[in-house]
């Protein structure tokens, strides 16, 4: 089904772009600028990732609702709402899923830096939010409680802070950054605390195309993520954490002055795990971004 729903919405997005200053932020990593254009957004994306180890492999599906309101012109909010679905297949043929809304976001970024040039700028910011628990995290197959990976939220409130930079010109941007997310404790299990880090590279491919204000844009980022081990009782858990670094090509294309639409896929150049665990296959990215 996920499969299905993966070449679905590539053909889709293929077929619309074909009738349909760097302006957008990194489609996987963050970014310094406070604003999408300028003004509140709206952001909208379905991102399919594969994980797997010999006979075991997990698919989940991400879909969340995200909404930016510009508090000023250096401050803006974020409110990320998800819908996930996620679908394990064990060695001996169990199909273990659950679906529904996951952790909450609350994310708010603060620039405090910005130095603009003639057809160029430099920026950097601070971010910070909490993850809330409002996923369910007691879903359970044929009685038996689904385990802390497959369930929809962590439980606990979660917080996570970090820094962005960006250097913009006309026809290229470089921005980067890094977050720290602490994961809590809840029924006596905790999540290992996650580090990630980002650099991304876009390049303003066909400025006007096809029309006056359209955009189509290229990207190229790479995306790191440490992730301690899990805590369980009081020990750390063998086999859980670990270190991937994604290579993620990417691609924007700005049709109107107040939207967007573009697609990431992830590549694993690095995965490296603590015992035996899934390991990354892919992920893929397809989603809209809407100025209202």
């Amino acid at each position: 089904m996920i499969m299905k729903m993966l070449y679905t919405v590539a053909l889709a997005f293929v077929v619309f772009v074909l009738v349909s200053q760097v302006n957008a932020d990194p489609i996987q990593g963050v970014s310094a600028r406070t604003q999408f254009f300028s003004g509140t957004a709206v952001r909208s994306f379905v991102r399919i990732i594969r994980e797997a180890n010999g006979d075991q492999n997990l698919h989940v599906v991400q879909i969340p609702t995200i909404l930016g309101y510009n508090l000023a012109t250096d401050a803006v909010v974020n409110l990320a709402v998800p819908y996930l679905i996620k679908e394990l297949k064990t060695p001996d043929k169990r199909h273990l899923d659950a679906r529904g809304v996951g952790d909450v976001s609350l994310v708010g970024k603060y620039r405090f830096y910005r130095e603009d040039v003639p057809r160029g700028s430099t920026q950097f910011a601070m971010l910070g939010g909490l993850e809330l628990p409002t996923g369910d995290t007691t879903k359970r197959k044929d009685g038996v409680r689904l385990p802390p990976p497959l369930q929809l939220g962590s439980g606990g409130v979660d917080p996570f802070f970090g820094l962005a930079a960006s250097w913009i010109s006309a026809f290229h941007a470089l921005e980067g950054g890094i977050q720290f997310k602490y994961n809590s404790r809840h029924d006596g299990f905790r999540f290992g605390s996650v580090t990630n880090y980002d650099l991304a590279y876009a390049y303003q491919l066909y400025p006007k195309w096809p029309i006056e204000n359209a955009q189509l844009g290229l990207l190229l980022e790479f995306n790191g993520e440490h992730r301690e081990r899990n805590i369980l009782g009081g020990n750390k858990a063998s086999a859980s954490g670990g270190d991937t670094i994604f290579l993620s090509p990417g691609i924007q294309y700005i049709f109107l002055d107040n939207a967007l639409v573009e697609t990431s896929f992830q590549f694993p150049v690095l995965d490296r795990v603590n015992g035996k665990q899934l390991h990354q296959d892919y992920r893929a990215l397809f989603g809209f971004r809407f100025l209202f």
